[in-house]
């Protein structure tokens, strides 16, 4: 019953939107479910959950020394397995840093997605992209440059291990055109 329910509410959203009458049959039903339910492309990201260590460097300019710190990360699923949230937090640069991100599969637009906030800017950033292997992933995001508004394009590559350990490495433009590797976090689990 709640996921007929949940399946007439957003068909009549999704139909309603373009004019069209909602058909009701089974199998536009089934669909509706399909794009619902969490699938193995979640059970994909399995293996970030839980807290690490995360070895951060940050480069603000190429040819710069980078500024290097050590933060904590804790992620969980949340909303019945369809997204982890994770939570980093410590100090960089001797400034307090918090980050929080959402990362998921939409199983309609099939795509990996992630939402990111930190208190680094008081932009949102949403990434999206997929595995080019079976352990790599590429995410990009368009953002804008906070000295001419102008859109700047930012990329995760993200290697996932077996148990969890991660290397995420974000590329941008930060004020030249040149892309270059802004940050690493590398993410270690800590023992139970």
């Amino acid at each position: 019953m709640k996921n007929g329910i949940l399946n007439a509410v957003l068909a009549a959203v999704l139909v309603g939107l373009s004019g069209a009458a909602l058909a009701g049959d089974l199998s536009d039903a089934e669909t509706l479910d399909l794009g619902m339910t969490p699938g193995g492309e979640h059970a994909t990201l399995s293996s970030m959950i839980g807290t690490f260590d995360v070895d951060v460097t940050v480069w603000t300019d190429p040819s710069a020394a980078p500024v290097e710190e050590t933060l904590s990360c804790i992620r969980a699923w949340v909303l019945d397995g369809r997204w982890i949230r994770s939570t980093l937090a410590g100090h960089i640069d001797g400034e307090p840093f918090n980050s929080l991100c959402y990362y998921g599969f939409d199983t309609i637009r099939q795509k990996y997605e992630a939402v990111c906030m930190d208190t680094g800017s008081t932009g949102l950033v949403y990434y999206k992209g997929e595995f080019d292997s079976d352990n790599h992933m590429t995410m990009r995001a368009e953002v804008p440059n906070p000295l001419t508004g102008e859109p700047t394009l930012l990329e995760l590559r993200v290697t996932i291990g077996k148990n969890g350990e991660q290397v995420t490495e974000m590329w941008g433009t930060g004020m030249g055109d040149m892309m270059f590797k802004m940050m690493e976090l590398t993410y270690t689990r800590k023992a139970e």
